[in-house]
This record gives structure tokens, sequence and C-alpha cells, in this order.
């Protein structure tokens, strides 16, 4: 006989969020010889919400939710029945889990003091207790603040994230005033468990000081940033004592984050500039050093200033970059041909240059990238002009490349001797080597005559075909695009036969060279006037096949009858 024996070796305690594994203890012999029996196979009843059955192992797995238990019901009893199976014979066991609940307690995160301005981040999260709090955080919280008439609420510019529970924001400026600083506001808030209700409560006080405002100024140069002989200062407004009195401070001065100089300043009421700052001084600032001042109120929270860095100001460059000269500007590149005239003109600012002796100081470097052949700075740098200009001028040179068209992207740096403020953009160039190096006709049709020249004779009731070839080198010769316009007569608009006709060029050849052929088509009409598919008004005889063939908006090449293998047309009856 086969003998099956199932276990759950209970009972089990656990809480809400807390990971559950129950694995029963099994003992199965199946009959020898017996082929109808299969595999076992589990099934169970009274399982919690959040558990799951392996039907082929019997584990019990899953994570109860909060909703299971409460405050008010603080534990929940399940009876779980597990069978196992094997199609003849099967075993059960039972056994009881409790399920406790996971209380979340919102602790007070004591009371708090700032001043008007102050950015605040507090996380509520962070302050509560609980038996089992690494389960917290896997309830669905919701966080509310009382709001009613101050002081009964968040200071102004605060707001509480119902879902986070962080207090954020700055502190409005109207928070506290100077004769009533500081003020104290009454926060509460109160945290519920969502999926059982449960909620908790905290209150607490926060006190708002009219912090009035404080800033670094140059006495040296008014308005001007910090330069390594000034005199720096503290401007400080809006500063009294409850009643509107002068108030004791004491100013701190910080280089590089390191104190430097503490000034005590009796009876201080703002607006007023305190506690001088020689930056002439050894240790006081260099080029670089940054510089903060830390206002400190009798009795009041510290007001920190603005940093300040100490420089000479390097250059900066401006953008955008002039470039001009180009064939073309086409997706923020500048494309040009062999031969065409280049400049790119960069404008830099410098407060420094009234004060280098000709300027010579400043100067415009290559940073990053490579310029088109032609384009080469004359040195590793340029000078900047009296204008605060940089010209990088020049004629497109061949490149050489196997490639007709090559890309650069050049950015550049402008510095002095106190360093440089960072790249200017990038700039896209492009430049191709390019040329037309034949133009023929060729398929010429039958009824043709030569005297010193081709003459095709059109009728009016037949249509003549010939075949046009172009070779050369260039951009178009890597999958762009051709345009033919044909013209007799001249090249204006009223004699077009064909109007910017697109054909795709594909692959060229591995040195970069192509060959084009396209057919065209002429008629004549009644009046004797040759025609092509976009028409033509052309009244003079004989017709002369003129034209350009372009490639994109890169280049260009005109053709005309008369420079090889004239050609002309003449209509006939």
């Amino acid at each position: 006989m086969p003998s099956l024996s199932i276990h759950l070796p209970g009972p089990f305690t656990y809480q809400e969020g807390e990971y559950v594994y129950l694995q029963p203890e099994v003992n199965y012999t199946p009959e020898p010889g017996q082929c109808s029996s299969g595999p076992l196979m589990f099934s169970a009843s009274g399982l919690p919400d959040g558990l799951s059955l392996d039907t082929g192992t019997g584990l019990i797995t899953g994570v109860p939710p909060h909703s299971l238990a409460s405050r008010v019901n603080p534990t929940r009893e399940y009876t779980i029945t597990l069978t196992a199976s094997d199609g003849i014979e099967s075993a059960s066991t039972s056994a009881t889990l409790t399920i406790g609940n996971t209380d979340y307690i919102l602790l007070s995160p004591g009371d708090q003091s700032n001043n008007e301005g102050d950015y605040v981040y507090l996380d509520l999260q962070s302050f509560w207790a609980s038996d089992h709090s690494g389960l917290n955080m896997q309830a669905p919280l919701m966080f509310s603040a009382a709001s009613s008439e101050a002081p009964n609420r968040l200071p102004p510019g605060l707001s509480l994230d119902p879902q986070t529970g962080v207090i954020s924001g700055m502190i409005s400026s109207d928070a506290a005033s100077p004769s009533n600083s500081p003020y104290s506001y009454y926060v509460v808030v109160t945290v519920q468990n969502l999926a059982d209700g449960d909620t908790s409560t905290v209150g607490f006080n926060w006190a708002i000081y009219d912090s009035g405002s404080a800033a670094i100024v140059n006495l040296s140069r008014s308005g001007q940033a910090p330069r390594t002989k000034d005199t720096l200062a503290v401007e400080i407004a809006g500063i009294a004592g409850l009643q509107g009195q002068p108030v004791d401070v004491a100013v701190e001065w910080y280089v590089n984050g390191q104190l430097s100089l503490a000034t005590d300043v009796p009876g201080v009421s703002g607006p007023a500039v305190i506690a001088p700052f020689d930056l002439a001084q050894p240790g006081n600032g260099d080029v670089g050093d940054e510089i903060k001042a830390v206002v400190r109120p009798n009795g009041r929270p510290p007001i920190v200033t603005p940093t300040v860095t100490v420089d000479n100001s390097p250059p900066v460059i401006l953008p955008p970059i002039d470039v001009t000269g180009q064939q073309a500007y086409e997706d923020g590149i500048y494309y040009f041909v062999e031969g065409q005239q280049a400049t790119i003109r960069i404008r830099v600012q410098d407060d420094d240059l009234e004060q280098s002796p000709g300027r010579e100081t400043v100067r415009v470097s290559l940073a990053e990238g490579s310029l088109p052949p032609g384009l080469e700075l004359p040195s590793y740098y340029l000078l900047v002009d009296a204008n605060g200009e940089a010209v990088i001028s020049g004629t497109i040179q061949p490149h050489g490349a196997a490639e007709p068209t090559q890309y650069y992207r050049p950015r550049f740096r402008a510095w002095d001797n106190s360093g440089s403020d960072g790249l200017s953009p990038f700039v896209a160039l492009a430049a191709t080597d390019l040329k037309v190096s034949e133009f023929y006709f060729k398929n010429l049709p039958a009824n043709h005559s030569r005297e010193n020249r081709i003459i095709i004779r059109v009728s009016a009731t037949d249509v003549t075909r010939f075949t046009m070839v172009v070779k050369g080198v260039g951009a178009a010769a890597h999958g762009t695009t051709l345009y033919w316009t044909v013209f007799e007569d001249d090249l204006l608009d009223d004699d077009e036969l064909w109007n910017r006709r697109a054909v795709t060029v594909g692959s060229a050849q591995k040195d970069g060279s192509f060959t084009h052929e396209i057919a065209f088509y002429l008629f004549a009409d009644g009046s004797q006037t040759i025609a092509g598919p976009d028409d033509s008004s052309g009244e003079d005889e004989p017709h002369g096949i003129y034209g350009y063939l372009e490639a994109g908006k890169l280049w260009g090449y005109k053709f005309l009858s008369y420079t090889s293998n004239v050609l002309w047309l003449k209509a006939i009856q």
C-alpha cells in the first residue's frame, strides 16, 4: 500500500506586510509497481489575502496586506487546511495562522524654527515608531495638515505632500514681521493608513523669524564682481528687535568655507552696510576663491549671504558664432564648396579688456574638433580685437579625403591670464570637394542633321528622345538627389522645358566619382514652338539647350549648348 502523510508545523504568527513562508512536511511512499497514481498535487483552503499556494510543492508564500487587522481588531486568526493527493490517496493537515496589525505611529519632529525665505524640506516619514517598523513602508498612507487661520496652520509658503509626508517650500516673506518676530505657528499633522483606517496625529510649534536680507556688496566698484584688490561689505536690511529696536550682530567672513574674519557690530537696524572685508589682505581672497558672509543677529537664526567668486572676469564667448560665405545652411550645418571664401566671427565679452593694454591678452583658441582646410588658425590662438571679436577667414581648400563631403564640429575657448569661462557651442561645418568633369549628349535621334552643329528637327506629331550625361565628383554621388532644369533660347523662366526634375543618384565609385544619365524628350506644336513637359513660350529659332544641374542646395553646374556638343532644336511642319 502507498503511504502519504502531510503536516504543517504550526501555529504561525506574522505581521501585516511581513513575508510569509510556510513549508509543509510531507512523507510519501508510492506503492511499488502501481502505475495509476500520479504526482502529488496540493490544494489549500482558509488562506488570507496576500498568500498563495504552489500546487506542485505545497509551499505557501506571500505578504499579508495592511487591511487584515487594525487597532480595533489587532489580530486575525486563520485556519489553513492543506491537502496533498496523488490521485488515489490523499492526506490533509491544518494549522492556525495569526496575522497581527502593523501600526503606524507618527512621532513629532519637534519644534521647528526658520527665517523668512528659507527653503524647507521636512520628511515626516522619518518620524514614526512601531514594534514592526520595517514593515510600515508597505502601508498605503495619506498625510494631511490642519488648515485654518494663522497661527493654527503651516507657515505660508509651505505645503504637505499627502502621499510622501514631506513638508516643503520656501517660507513667504510675510510669514513674520519686524514687530512680531518670531511668529509661532502651531502645526497639526495626521497620517492615515488607508488599508485599515488607523490614524496617528502629532502637533508641534514652528517659529518664523523676520529675516530681512543680507548680501555682499563691492565697495570698490559698485555693482561689479569682486576682484583681488576690492573691499567687500555686507548690506543688511529688515533686521530689528521685537519692538523694532536695533540688534547686535556678529558677521563672519568665509573664504572657500574657512573662517577668515569675524566682526561684532553692535546696534544694527537695517538698512545698513557693515563689516568691511579687504580682499587685498593676505589670505582674504585670490582669483577663484569663493566668499560668503554669515550674519548672526543676537538670539536669532543666522542669515547666510549668497556666495561670490573672486576673479579677473575671464572672457566669455557670446553666442551665436557668425558663419558667412557658405553655399547652403541646412539642418544646422554650414555647407561650403572648395574655393569659397569662408568667415567665422567669434564675439567675446570680457570685463578686463579695458584694463589690458591694447587688449592683447585676450585670446581665442580651438578647444575641440577641427576646421576645414583653408580655415586653420595662423597660430594656436587668435587675438581678440578692440571690438571684442576674433575672426577666422580663408578660402576652402580641397580636403583630399575619399568622401567628397567632410564634416567638422569645432568648438572654441576664449581665455586670458585669469583663465577661461567655458567653451562656445559647437559649430557644424561641411566642406565638399566636387566638380563636373564632363557633360554631353548621347543617343541622339536619327532625324537630326549636322551643320556645324547638331540640329534636331522636332515635328508636331513625333516625340524626340535623347540622353544627357553628366560625370563628376561630389556630394551627389552618395545617394542624394540631382535636379535638372532645362531651358530653350536662354535661362529665363518662360523658356523652361523641364523645371527641377528630381532624380535619385545611387552610390558612387570608391573615389567618389559618379556618372548620371537622364532621358529627355521634346515635341513641337502647330506654331512650331519647341515644348517640353513643363512647356515653353520661346519664339526664336534656332533653339539652344541651356540648363542647370543641381545636387540639393549644395552645388550647381550650369551647362550651355554652345560650350561643347553643340545642340540646337528646330520645329518643323
